[in-house]
């Protein structure tokens, strides 16, 4: 009889067989095999792709291509509200000739008894999405449900939604449940230069937002985590206008990779 694993949601059981040892029958021989067929034991698909594309021509772009590098924290990429829960609002998944896809057998992932069976998200849940472009704004977000997919998958349960961001850079409401295949876009443009009538960066270490000799990523998390904030006392405010937004990211994203003593 083979061996089962065995995955309990409130009055579902569903059981995923495992291999065998390997076993000799010698003709003229026969052996008998039991299989469980009382649940369900198809596969659980889950299929979905993102692009960003260049708002102006509609054609995915590479501009926010990067390739996964130990010990360092991605620039632009993508995170859902699961990965950012665990760890932390940044990049987790980074983009591919401009498409990160995925795609999962729900049922073969390990769950464990805190946060349900098959996926943190449950059997039929809604996941966020986040995209990470500093330097870039986010002119329109779009979703299809493929032909292939069993289920309506875009936000609110919609077969397709196409619209200007509710917010800079999240997705709301994908669902993630078995049969869903689904494509969403992002449409960027690269912000212009920074080039305010009257102000000029001469100095390196003004756009060194943390004070720790290089301007990186880290400078960049900070201007994320205060864009669209106005005050007097903002950190990212390099302009010193009152407020963080696209002047003061683009200003630490075209000097990414300096080191301040170097400079001087």
């Amino acid at each position: 009889m083979p061996a089962s694993s065995v995955f309990k949601d409130t009055n579902i059981e569903s059981f995923a067989s495992l291999k065998e040892d390997k076993k000799e029958v010698r003709v003229p021989g026969s052996r008998d095999l039991s299989i469980y067929a009382a649940a369900q034991t198809c596969a659980c698909v889950f299929h979905a792709r993102a692009h960003v594309r260049d708002a102006d021509t509609g054609e995915i772009t590479t501009a926010l291509d990067e390739q996964l590098v130990p010990g360092k924290d991605l620039t632009f990429g993508s995170a859902n509200d699961m990965q950012i829960a665990t760890r932390g609002d940044k990049p987790v998944s980074p983009f591919t000739n401009g498409v990160l896809d995925v795609l999962e057998s729900l049922h073969d992932i390990n769950y464990s008894n805190e946060v349900g069976p098959w996926t943190p998200y449950g059997t039929d849940g809604t996941a966020h999405v986040r995209l990470y472009a500093p330097g870039y704004t986010i002119v329109k977000q779009r979703c299809q449900t493929t032909a292939a997919s069993q289920v309506h998958a875009c936000p609110d349960g919609k077969l397709e939604e196409e619209l200007t961001p509710r917010d800079d850079r999240n997705f709301f409401g994908f669902r993630v449940a078995c049969g869903v295949d689904v494509s969403y876009d992002w449409y960027i443009r690269k912000n212009p230069i920074a080039n305010a009538e009257g102000f000029n960066v001469t100095k390196p270490e003004d756009v060194d937002i943390n004070n720790d000799g290089f301007i990186n990523t880290a400078d960049l998390v900070t201007c994320i985590d205060e864009w669209g904030k106005k005050s007097g006392a903002l950190v990212c405010d390099i302009n010193k206008d009152k407020s963080v937004d696209a002047l003061d990211l683009s200003l630490v994203t075209s000097l990414q990779g300096i080191d301040i003593n170097e400079a001087q």
